[in-house]
């Protein structure tokens, strides 16, 4: 009888009957997102989970999700630990009348137990599994209130109040599986069980605590107490002092514009909007997209739960804003504050994006002192408060595609910031955001063709809702490795913490510094990249001049590009892998026209139009091709090539291609990587090597192997021309008088434009003189050239080295269109 009075009376079974309703009720994140496998559970061995503090609801919610994992699920309290196999119990850190133990000597009882246990049978194992449930993502706000006391999760909740909390917050609930830990290896590590079970204790409390602060955040500040505190800060009051001494103005006056500029640039961030945005952008990206793609999600994890991080991300859209903050409160995560241009700070959308977490920054305060102070003292006390940052270093949308030259305004301001308090951890992360679709493509074909950019305003945001109409494929988010600014300083400037450095000054150093970790980032994003079907199609297609290509030849092209890509050591990766699918899904959302055989053999092509929208598509990603298509092009035009030639060409050229797009500067790596691809050319057959390996020649110019190496060739085709109408030009001023640079960056623009209509070439990008002007800096990085302080060209002799090297990449008819303009410009 007492045995059945045990059973019933036990809650598991009394309050089963609120199970169902409650689960019913609930909205659950499970991370991480691959659950079971990222546990790596030893199936042979006992499992205890445990939970901070004691709560029945939360043990009702962890039996349901292991059983739906399919993990061993939590039968027996750990009190009375069981060594059996695939048995779980659980524990919790802290039980009611525990909670106000506040000493590290006093060791909750089943972990001391569970210890003891272990210590004595040295047979025995348990594999300690740390669960977080937190439910709402409300970090609540500065103060107390009565919502707070009844509804804000509180892990010291009495039952009634838990009740509450589960009824209101049960639909934003977080619940986190933790990293095993092997208790076996700690009791065989650890001096004594009881100090082993301390020890546990500490680390367990520290992993609950950092899982809260990374779902929850810092609390909500109150805006107008915040912008107090920025005002009153000893660098913008001294801002202010020299501000009106300089333009001998009133103070009054000064602090007026002061505050001002705070009113502008403050957000007012509230969890009531971020769950607006929650609600609404689910609707949009369900009716538009057909999902995010997340790549390294787990290193964002790692990387928060020790440093305050800095998000670094491309634009090319205005979705970014959404898209970046969305996906990490969906991971679980703290929503950024983002910097947004202050052109979006129209009604209503600057209001609403203020509520969301957005602050607002100007597109240049160049020589405005005071407002800078402001901005960065701004930036500087949501950072120390703990909230996370998200900025696109490139200052607007990419236009073309392609990563822009950095700006380093902002990052100057966060490593300024950084250096006032350098005890802090702060920690950069580059993003790349891609998407098989961009809204805007179609307006940035027409600035690129000189029209102007369109104000944003309510109406434009009225004219955008055909949007909803259409299907945009998906997006794509990929976050790179973080790069951690105390272990980066010390590295570029060894012993820099026993300078003396002014806090309102900055070290002779500085500027270089933050120049190098701008192009540091910006290699972060481009490793990061996502390779999306849209993207990859794109490649393939414009390698051929005449937009067409038959399919069967396409999707071989395709494949030779993911077997690239996929054989490298690079770091990004191709969203789908399987060729005539990457078609498949690029044709759905992407302006490809099919014209069908009856038989077979159906043509791909793009209309003129088309071939300039996916162009910005194929920049996406055409750095990661460069170095497999500059190999490739030394065959198109050279029947044979020693291998010491091709790797001493590359060498050369390389470093010119890592400058414009953003790649890796390791010329060892680089060499190693070479060798890699020569290996996979001629595993692929695209290349035949002689008996002793050292000359490779390519396939029969009518075999289907010469039409792929052909094609990855073209790949950077245009890249190459352009290198080579600088070079050769440049060539024939080596040992002469100087040249005006932009007299000469005009002519080559002027030979470009004459090559595009000879053959029919139809990019933007070809004659765009900002990247013949770009080239010119890089020559001048390399020592090719000088220019001295009136603009003129100093052209050393080195360059007729490298323009031999450029034209190898050329065909025969281009190579004298550029021999005829050179001559007569001599």
């Amino acid at each position: 009888m007492n045995e059945v009075l045990k059973v019933l009376l036990n809650p598991l079974i009394l309050f089963s009957w609120i199970r169902k309703p409650m689960l019913w009720w609930m909205r659950v994140k499970l991370l991480p997102e691959n659950l079971p496998g990222e546990l790596g559970l030893n199936p042979h061995r006992p499992v205890i989970y445990v939970m901070p503090h004691w709560s029945f609801s939360d043990l009702l919610v962890l039996q349901h999700f292991c059983h739906k994992l399919n993990l061993p699920m939590p039968t027996y309290s750990a009190n009375k630990f069981k060594n059996k196999p695939g048995k779980a119990g659980y524990l919790y850190l802290a039980k009611p009348g525990l909670l106000q133990v506040k000493r590290d000597d006093k060791v909750a009882t089943p972990l001391q137990n569970l210890c003891n246990y272990l210590s004595n049978d040295h047979e025995a194992h348990a594999q300690l599994v740390p669960v977080s449930i937190i439910w709402g993502r409300n970090p609540g706000s500065e103060g107390q209130s009565l919502w707070k006391v009844l509804f804000s999760d509180d892990e010291h909740a009495g039952v009634l109040q838990k009740l509450l909390i589960v009824l209101v917050q049960g639909r934003d609930t977080l619940v986190h599986f933790g990293k095993p830990i092997s208790m076996r290896k700690q009791v065989d590590d650890g001096p004594s069980a009881t100090q082993t079970a301390r020890k546990i204790r500490r680390v367990l409390k520290v992993h609950f605590r950092t899982q809260r602060n990374n779902a929850l955040g810092p609390k909500m500040y109150d805006r107008n107490r915040l912008l107090s505190m920025v005002f009153n800060s000893h660098s913008v009051q001294h801002a202010i002092t020299q501000e009106a001494a300089k333009k001998g103005e009133n103070r009054t006056k000064t602090e007026a514009k002061v505050k001002h500029y705070l009113r502008e640039i403050a957000s007012n961030q509230s969890h009531s909007m971020i769950k607006l945005f929650d609600i609404f952008l689910t609707f949009i990206w369900n009716r538009i997209y057909k999902g995010i793609y997340v790549r390294n999600s787990k290193l964002v994890r790692e990387l928060n739960e020790k440093h305050e991080i800095v998000y670094v991300s491309s634009h090319r859209s205005h979705l970014d804003y959404m898209v970046m903050p969305y996906e990490l409160y969906y991971m679980g995560l703290r929503p950024p504050h983002a910097a947004a241009g202050v052109n979006l700070n129209f009604w209503p959308i600057g209001r609403i994006l203020r509520m969301g977490g957005a602050f607002f920054i100007r597109r240049t305060f160049k020589g405005n002192r005071l407002y800078a102070a402001v901005f960065t003292e701004y930036l500087n006390v949501l950072m120390l408060k703990g909230f996370p940052i998200l900025y696109f270093p490139e200052g607007g949308r990419s236009r073309t595609g392609r990563l822009l030259q950095p700006k380093t305004g902002m990052l100057s301001m966060i490593v300024q910031g950084y250096l006032k308090d350098p005890t802090r951890t702060v920690a950069l992360m580059p993003v790349y955001i891609g998407y098989d679709k961009v809204a805007e493509v179609s307006s940035y074909l027409k600035e690129l063709r000189g029209a102007k950019k369109q104000k944003e305003s309510f109406w434009q945001l009225l004219g955008a809702r055909r949007i909803l109409k259409t299907k945009f494929g998906k997006a794509y988010v990929g976050f790179g490795n973080g790069i951690d600014l105390d272990e980066y300083l010390n590295k570029y400037r060894p012993g820099w913490k026993g300078e003396d450095i002014q806090l309102d000054s900055r070290p002779a150093w500085f500027a270089q510094l933050v120049q190098e970790l701008a192009i540091d980032l910006m290699r972060g994003i481009n490793s990061a990249a996502i390779i999306n079907p849209v993207s990859l199609t794109a490649v393939a297609m414009l390698s051929n001049p005449q937009r067409a290509i038959a399919e069967d030849e396409l999707i071989d092209l395709i494949g030779l590009l993911i077997k690239l890509q996929s054989r490298s050591d690079q770091e990004s990766v191709c969203a789908v892998t399987d060729p005539r699918k990457v078609l498949k899904d690029a044709e759905a959302v992407a302006p490809i026209n099919r014209f069908a055989y009856p038989d077979g053999g159906d043509v791909i092509y793009f209309n003129e139009v088309d071939s300039i929208v996916m162009s910005y598509y194929r920049n996406n990603v055409l750095h990661l091709f460069a170095l497999p298509s500059l190999v490739a092009s030394f065959f198109q035009y050279n029947v044979e090539v020693k291998m010491s030639d091709l790797v001493e060409n590359c060498m050369k050229i390389y470093p010119f291609l890592a400058s414009e797009f953003f790649l890796g500067d390791n010329m060892d790596k680089v060499e190693t990587q070479i060798s890699k691809i020569v290996d996979i050319m001629t595993d692929e057959r695209l290349l035949m090597r002689s008996e002793n390996g050292q000359l490779l020649s390519r396939p029969d110019v009518g075999s289907e192997y010469f039409c792929l190496l052909k094609g990855l060739g073209r790949c950077l085709g245009l890249v190459f021309e352009r290198y080579s109408i600088s070079t050769a030009m440049l060539a024939g001023f080596a040992g002469s008088e100087p040249i005006l640079r932009s007299d000469f960056e005009e002519k080559c623009q002027t030979l470009a434009q004459r090559i595009s209509i000879l053959s029919g070439v139809n990019d933007p990008e070809f004659n765009d003189k900002s990247l013949f002007h770009g080239f010119i800096d890089m020559l001048k990085r390399e020592n090719y050239l000088s220019e001295d302080t009136e603009g003129r060209l100093v052209v050393e002799d080195s360059m007729i080295g490298l323009s031999q090297r450029t034209s190898a990449l050329l065909s025969s008819d281009i190579s004298q269109s550029i021999r005829r303009v050179t001559e007569f410009n001599k």
